[in-house]
């Protein structure tokens, strides 16, 4: 709104003095202006965090869960290859890719936890350096006042998990310590949910045993043997497999192989 003053017949000095009222009221509206600017960029800044931190911690989540996974396999690898003898060419074989992948996985989350963090470094700086500007802002005015930002809690369970394995979610709240004040950054979501249990939930190894093989002697005593088909490997707290070959003895009935008695001419 235009401001129209008459000064033709006022004095100097009342002149001077609307003209300061002008150049307060400019200012006033310049600070308001770059105050909302500043607002956004915050807002969208805290929203960015927000973001960052939750695609973050899914991450985690799911290289948890294969750590975990690869690692179960490590431990089902060990037990096999110190009771399988038959088969230890290839589970020696199985066994360097479960490692290997164990690596490549650990290298994996590394790597993510590194670039979330630095992603997350950058925003605080960015943050800090648009809440000092707005200090350097308020001060250039004349009518300056402090501005305190929203403080809140810590984040506290509401509640139990959904699930107890498999993964499921927690409602977790926070509270306002102090609300905003001149202008400061306003309180974000005081509710929100968590992911918990992430665990897999236990399962018993399912399989079935192969036909017993023919006898290795037909007289004398032999073995035989037959083999365990898995057709799920155990999760978790399950039961384990066990071994993937069992042997027995066979063919004890028959003491000796009969020989015909030679006597001596």
């Amino acid at each position: 709104m235009a401001v129209f003053v008459k000064v033709a017949a006022q004095p100097r000095q009342s002149q001077m003095l609307l003209q300061h009222q002008v150049y307060r009221w400019r200012e006033a509206k310049k600070f308001a202006n770059v105050r909302g600017m500043l607002r956004k960029h915050s807002d969208r800044h805290a929203e960015d965090i927000e973001e960052h931190a939750e695609q973050c911690t899914m991450q985690m989540e799911f290289l948890d869960k294969q750590v975990e996974t690869k690692q179960d396999l490590k431990q089902q690898l060990i037990s096999r290859h110190a009771i399988v003898g038959t088969d230890k060419e290839g589970a020696q074989v199985w066994r360097s890719m479960v490692l290997q992948g164990v690596t490549a996985l650990k290298a994996i989350q590394g790597a993510a936890a590194q670039r979330c963090q630095s992603i997350a470094n950058v925003v605080d700086k960015q943050v800090f350096g648009l809440r000092q500007r707005r200090v350097d802002l308020r001060k250039a005015v004349t009518d300056y006042t402090v501005a305190s930002d929203c403080h809140v809690s810590p984040w506290v369970p509401a509640g139990i998990c959904s699930t107890a394995c498999g993964g499921g979610f927690l409602n977790v709240t926070r509270e306002v310590i102090s609300p905003p004040s001149g202008g400061g950054d306003a309180c974000l979501v005081l509710k929100t949910a968590e992911a918990c249990n992430g665990q897999p939930c236990p399962r018993d190894c399912m399989w079935a045993w192969s036909e017993w093989s023919g006898c290795s002697t037909t007289c004398g005593g032999g073995v035989r043997y037959r083999r365990r088909n898995v057709q799920l490997h155990a999760v978790g707290a399950g039961a384990p497999c066990g071994p993937v070959s069992e042997i027995e003895e066979c063919g004890s009935e028959i003491l000796s192989c009969g020989r015909k008695c030679k006597t001596s001419q």
